[in-house]
Formats: C-alpha cells, structure tokens, sequence
C-alpha cells in the first residue's frame, strides 16, 4: 500500500485559494448598479435590515438584487452650530395639568402696647417674624415719630434694639402683657423710661390668613415651573369685626378658595399681601400690595390703600376729612415736601401724571397735582393714605413723602374721624 505525500494536503488548500481569489476578482468587476431609488428596491432595504443585523448571509436573496440590498453609505450628518447670544429663549408650551392643592395658615398680628415713653404718649406693635423673632415698632402720638423694634441676630429676650445710633430698650421683664423697661443709647448710657401695657380699646385685634394655591393649568418652558396664587385676608376679631365693612369681612374658607382661583393664572406666581399701616384711635389703614411673577417676562406690582372707621366699619375717603378749599393748600404742602426730599431729584418728572418742576434760576414752581383718593374706584397713577406719621403720598408705588399730622391740622374738618384722631394726639 502507497504511502501519502505529506504535500497533498498543501496543494489542495492552495488550490482552493486560487478559486475563491479567481471568484472575488470576477465580482469586483461586475457592473456597479446605480442606487436604488424605486419603491421596490427601497422596500428590499428595508426588510432585510433586520436580517443583516442578525448576521445572517446576503446569499439567500436573489442574484439580481444582490447589490441593491446594500445601501450607498449616508452622507455625515452635519455638526450643530455654535451657540450664539442670539437665539430665541424656547417658547413657553403646555404642559401636563398638575393638580390643586390648597394650603392655609394663620398670622396672628402685632401685639398693640399703649402708655408712655420717656413721659410722652406713645403706641408700641409687637410681633413674631418669619424667623420667629420679635419684631415691631413704637411712634410718638403727637410728633408721629417712629423707631424701629427687633431682636438682634443673638436674640436677648430682654433686648430690642431701636437702630443703629438710637440705642436699644432694656426690659425688666420677657415680653409679656407689660412692657416696662430703660431706654439706652449706643453707648449704654440711660436715656429714659418706658412703660405700656397691652391694650386694644382703640385698635383692631386682627389675624392674616394666608392662603395658597398651586396646580392647574400649566403654560411654562420648564417643567419645574407650577402656578402658584397666594391671598392674605384681613380677619378681625371682636365687636370690630362684626361691624366691619362687607368687602372686609373675612370670607367663608369656600369663598376665599373661589376668589384664589379666580385669580390664578397659568404662567405665572401671583398674589396679594396685606400690610397694615395705623391701627389705633379708631383708625385702620392698610394696603394691598399685589404682585404677579410670570415665567417669562417681566414683574409686575400694584398698591391698593384702604381707611376704616373702626366705630362704624365704614370705608373712608381722605378728602372727605378735609375742609372746603383744601386743594390749593394742600398742593403746596405736597410740593413743599417733595422739594425738601433729598431724593427729590429722581421724582422730578412725571410722578404725577407728567408733573414736572424746576429749582434753577429761581423760576415759579408748579404746585403738584393732587393724589388720587384710595376710596375711589379709579387708582391713579399717585395716591395717599393715612400712616402712624401723616398723610403718605406714593408715586411710582413708591411712598416718596410725608405730610405731618401738625402740617395736615388746618385743613381737617371738624368732627370727622381724621380730626378725632387728631384731638386724642394732642394736636
């Protein structure tokens, strides 16, 4: 029996690579097909994508569409644009609608102290900040003026500062339903004395209630963004509150919901805040303080002022209080007043509805319009109200300046609450 060649096996392998070479080399130049672009071709790409993926061989489609089925290579997708200061911030869209929920809280306002300070009338407000520190202030019947009231940043329960310069108020006792202490100033030296105790006969005891509204309706460009409406509502309490005006009669929690989203919008955060203003000789000014913080755009802020006689409930209107013939005179003391800002440059034009005057070259100076009245139903670009210290004119929202209750005293009509008020101040 013959022995094999050992190189047998060798030249079969060569001669198998020869054919497979031959075979590639004919392929290679085979007519190249343009790229497919009828449906029909088209339709064969698409149904063997998934095939190809798989791994599995080209060899089971027929010969004719054997190079239709691979698609030309897809031209390199072209690289973003550089970010410029110039694009368009995205548009606000709606989204999903989030669901209402509505959360209330009680504030209950100042403690209100009456007696004497350093021998002189004066009234003392009391309260808890949002830090849960005393907060407040104390002014002087008969000049109105005013000093602030707080705890340091260290609180001292015995301790209320008045500002830097004035000193602070040293109490014998923790706060409580008497306020009895010395008056020193920076330096720690005694000033005077002081002593007032809780009382509420001629002022309002009140709580503010706050109440918030997120959800609803969303139009926003961020997800993070939710509607929110937030309402304080005046509450007071005691024989006042049952003879207060309707309009500021504490709503019934159904009503107070009904008005919050009455007011809410779907872009934005808005809402009111209540500020109370004077709270004594029967007397209670406040304002409403609106605001609305829309997701795009620019915010927006509103004033409302509000006078009650508290011995009937009635609104009260400021130019009522004042004699015949006060509008001239009062005019003047307006325009006395803004002259003598030290900022009074800044309200120099149009503060009052295009109101302008001029201090150079000793030329006449225009008397300033009135201030629309807060209980009028038209809400002029300036108004006043009555404050601790006097008749506070506002422009721009902005309080601007101040005529003393001495100053206001010849025009007020006899027998009005503005000049009761006057009367129990000593003036």
């Amino acid at each position: 029996m013959r022995a094999s060649s050992p190189f047998r096996p060798v030249g079969a392998t060569l001669l198998m690579l020869a054919v497979l070479t031959g075979a590639y080399t004919r392929a290679r130049e085979l007519p190249q097909l343009p790229p497919a672009t009828t449906a029909a071709s088209q339709n064969i790409i698409t149904a063997i994508a998934p095939v190809a993926d798989s791994g599995a061989s080209y060899a089971a489609l027929p010969a004719a569409d054997a190079t239709a089925a691979i698609p030309p290579p897809a031209p390199p997708a072209p690289e973003p644009a550089p970010a410029t200061d110039n694009e368009p911030t995205p548009k606000p869209r709606r989204c999903r609608p989030q669901p209402l929920r509505f959360a209330e809280r009680s504030r209950p306002g100042p403690r209100r102290y009456v007696g004497m300070v350093n021998g002189r009338r004066a009234t003392a407000e009391i309260g808890l900040d949002e830090a849960g520190l005393l907060k407040g202030r104390c002014y002087f019947w008969r000049s109105g003026q005013e000093y602030a009231l707080w705890q340091g940043t260290r609180p001292r329960p015995r301790v209320l500062e008045l500002g830097p310069g004035v000193g602070r108020w040293q109490l014998s006792q923790p706060v409580g339903s008497v306020l009895r202490g010395t008056w020193l100033d920076a330096a720690g030296r005694r000033v005077g004395t002081f002593e007032l105790r809780e009382s509420y006969q001629s002022g309002a005891r009140y709580d503010i209630h706050k109440l918030r509204l997120t959800g609803g309706e969303v139009i926003a460009s961020s997800p993070c963004d939710v509607p929110e409406v937030e309402q304080d509502f005046l509450h007071l309490q005691g024989p006042v509150g049952r003879r207060s005006a309707a309009r500021t009669q504490f709503p019934a929690l159904p009503i107070r919901r009904r008005q919050a989203l009455e007011a809410q919008r779907n872009d934005s955060h808005c809402g009111t805040e209540l500020v109370v203003l004077l709270n004594d000789f029967n007397l209670l000014s406040y304002e409403m303080r609106s605001f609305d913080w829309p997701f795009e755009g620019s915010s927006s802020f509103s004033k409302q002022q509000v006078v009650l006689d508290l011995t009937t409930g009635r609104e009260l209107s400021i130019y009522q209080q004042l004699r015949p013939g006060y509008a001239r005179r009062l005019r003047w003391l307006i325009t006395t007043a803004l002259l003598d800002a030290p900022d009074a440059s800044a309200y120099t034009i149009d503060p009052f509805q295009g109101w302008e005057w001029v201090t150079d070259h000793g030329r006449r100076l225009p008397l300033a319009p009135l201030p629309a009245d807060p209980a009028s139903s038209n809400f002029a670009y300036s108004f006043c109200t009555l404050t601790a210290q006097g008749l506070a004119v506002y422009a721009r929202n902005a309080c601007i300046t101040a005529i003393s209750y001495a100053e206001l005293r010849p025009l007020v009509r006899p027998g009005t609450p503005l000049a009761r008020m006057l009367r129990a101040r000593g003036l």
